[in-house]
């Protein structure tokens, strides 16, 4: 019988084998298609009609202090944010992008997009986390 210290170790091994870092390019993405970061969203769209242009002064696009926030820009350089009447707890933003650009995070590989118009939405768990930091 195995130690909880050593299935520990062992799912903790098992979870390196299928971690996957390397860089995932998006930058043939059509309308419409989904990019996935760990609990984060990123779906190509048109355009921005419509959509209220905001004031943004961090990279990071999930709100929050953890390690599981820190999906962020590699730069704002080149970046409009939009905020519609639509945004909730799960879906967020629209960013339109003048160049090519990463999402960056520690633990999951890095996205390149090519330039264009991108929705980012939140997994449920984020939801029910944002919506208990607002109460």
């Amino acid at each position: 019988m195995q130690t909880a210290t050593e299935v520990y170790k062992k799912v903790k091994e098992t979870a390196e084998t299928h971690k996957n870092d390397s860089v995932q390019d998006c930058t043939k993405m059509k309308v419409n298609q989904i990019a996935r970061q760990g609990d984060l969203y990123i779906q190509k769209t048109g355009n921005v009609t419509g959509l209220k242009e905001k004031t943004v002064t961090t990279n990071q696009l999930v709100p929050g202090q953890t390690m599981g926030s820190r999906h962020c820009l590699d730069s704002l350089q080149g970046i409009k944010f939009y905020t519609s009447s639509r945004s909730s707890a799960l879906m967020g933003d629209t960013l339109e992008a003048t160049r090519a650009f990463q999402v960056n995070h520690p633990e999951h590989g890095d996205i390149k997009f090519s330039a264009g118009c991108y929705r980012i939405g939140y997994q449920k768990d984020h939801a029910a986390e944002e919506k208990r930091r607002l109460d």
